[in-house]
């Protein structure tokens, strides 16, 4: 999981100098998603004070925000291995393009960022569900915390590996994409450099958190006691099961199950 890492630092920090040119007659029909999804990220908010008091409000938002996710990922992984077999092919990435990969990439980082701010709020240290629940362990508020902390982290670490697969299934690929990159002596702002920093650090900060045996144990206990959970959760308005059932379908989260989950 090191080299998962070390490898998105290199290539997303060089594609923010590489990809920076804004090309007036970019094509609407590739920004649009993009630009959608950066707005419904701009609009989602995350209560930071009392969380445990607001866990029903951030856990709409958190839904709603995933709803976004899974939206966005039906976009950006089909249209970066698209310019990825255009460059195998040795076809010329227009001015377009390549606007349009910069913003996919900034907003890659930003709707991962936002997910990870609902995750991080509800890190409650040494708090673990246990495999039964007894009448005093039903807090339902810390159970829903800790499957936004489960869920959050889980479907970037996924996002993360599924993008590193499809860039590095081919070494030429990269060598071509980070050449280009280092030949681009343009320097991009200081709020866009400042950004793409600040989103390696939190991806960095999430594959941390996936490499944690406590990660792990809570991820494969959720998926043992999913019944026990959603039975527990069966009243609950805001529909907190689709948090299980998303960490139950999530492919990284059966490669963890399995024992076959592997980040080098």
């Amino acid at each position: 999981m090191k080299n998962l890492f070390i490898y998105f630092l290199c290539f997303f920090a060089l594609a923010g100098n590489a990809f920076g040119e804004n090309d007036p007659n970019n094509n609407s029909l590739i920004l649009n998603p993009i630009e959608k999804a950066n707005q419904e990220i701009e609009n989602t908010k995350v209560k930071f004070s009392n969380p445990l008091e607001q866990i029903d409000m951030n856990l709409a938002s958190f839904e709603h925000l995933l709803s976004v996710f899974n939206d966005f990922k039906q976009f950006d992984i089909p249209f970066v291995k698209g310019l990825l077999e255009k460059v195998k092919s040795e076809e010329t990435l227009s001015g377009s393009e390549l606007f349009a990969l910069r913003r996919t990439i900034t907003v890659y980082y930003k709707i991962n960022k936002k997910i990870l701010d609902f995750a991080r709020v509800y890190d409650l240290g040494e708090f673990k569900m246990s495999k039964t629940f007894s009448d005093e362990e039903h807090n339902i508020p810390m159970i829903k915390a800790h499957l936004i902390w489960l869920t959050g982290h889980l479907v970037v670490l996924d996002h993360l590996e599924s993008m590193h697969h499809l860039i590095y299934e081919n070494d030429g690929v990269f060598r071509r994409i980070v050449k280009s990159a280092l030949k681009d002596k343009s320097d991009t702002t200081e709020g866009e450099s400042k950004t793409i920093n600040d989103l390696i650090k939190v991806n960095k900060y999430t594959v941390d958190i996936g490499e944690s045996l406590k990660f792990t144990q809570q991820i494969n206990l959720v998926r043992a006691i999913s019944t026990d959970l959603k039975d527990l959760l069966k009243d609950d308005e805001n529909n907190t099961s689709t948090l299980i059932d998303t960490i139950i379908d999530n492919p990284t989260s059966n490669k963890m199950a399995q024992g076959k989950i592997n980040f080098t």
